[in-house]
């Protein structure tokens, strides 16, 4: 459960959110960004790194089991500043292959919504996965259950950088916001950083939440699969991805959950 960094034991999630805030702040010096956005990264990189020491050094189970929720989101807000403009050709790839793949593919209109419905359900899923394993007794399991969904989730975060994309919907035909897919698009307009992570962070970070509860905790666990893969179906489908992101996603999260399982090699 604890690993030995810098004379200190420490969560393996610890070590992970603080790889990643120091990572990116590094980057940000390193690519040479403007210096509005190069001090916003260096700053959330910073309160990331800050909020990290003080919940290990509060040493309350509670406290670093939940701290992650927040971790993720400031980790997301920083890999923003790096989206400038799109790498226009490795961008067409991913449309392209999308137009070839799934042409002709288009959900009847109930089923569209249902997988909106499971799109909404990204946000909120992973803070559900841990109070599903407080609730049955499970919370030794909590550094397994946020190592595995933060390590491939972070890396989804950390190529944005490199692979800067444009989401397809912002690309396509706009598709009519009716339902529940008004309040996705009022989401992503307001919440999101208007960039794609490529692989797909919603479905990596989803996909090992599920696949963490199938060990622990499996019948929460099939439940979460189905809900996880839903939300890459909508991803997909609702033009928040691109296909390759999404089945790269899911493959971070396979291998994710394998690496840092308890009953793993």
């Amino acid at each position: 459960m604890y690993t030995d960094f810098i004379g200190w034991r420490w969560l393996r999630a610890e070590v992970v959110n603080l790889a990643f805030f120091g990572a990116m702040t590094a980057i940000a010096w390193v690519q040479g960004l403007d210096p509005a956005r190069r001090w916003r990264v260096t700053g959330l990189g910073g309160v990331g790194v800050v909020l990290t020491i003080a919940g290990a050094w509060t040493g309350l189970p509670v406290v670093r089991d939940w701290l992650p929720v927040v971790l993720m989101l400031l980790a997301y807000w920083q890999s923003g500043p790096f989206f400038v403009h799109p790498n226009e050709r490795f961008q067409t790839l991913l449309l392209e292959l999308d137009h070839r793949l799934l042409a002709g593919v288009k959900p009847p209109g109930w089923l569209a919504q249902l997988l909106e419905l499971a799109y909404v359900f990204c946000y909120p899923l992973l803070p559900m996965g841990m109070g599903l394993l407080y609730a049955a007794g499970q919370r030794q399991a909590a550094d397994f259950y946020w190592t595995a969904v933060l390590a491939p989730t972070y890396v989804c975060y950390a190529l944005l950088p490199f692979l800067p994309t444009s989401p397809p919907r912002v690309l396509e035909p706009p598709t009519p916001a009716a339902g529940v897919r008004r309040l996705n698009q009022w989401l992503v307009r307001n919440g999101s950083i208007q960039a794609n992570t490529f692989p797909s962070a919603h479905v990596a970070a989803t996909m090992s939440s599920a696949l963490v509860l199938l060990l622990v905790l499996p019948a929460a666990g099939w439940a979460f699969l189905a809900i996880a893969l839903a939300i890459a179906a909508s991803a997909v489908l609702g033009r928040y991805h691109y296909l390759a992101d999404v089945l790269l996603g899911a493959v971070l999260a396979v291998i994710s959950a394998a690496m840092f399982s308890p009953r793993g090699p």
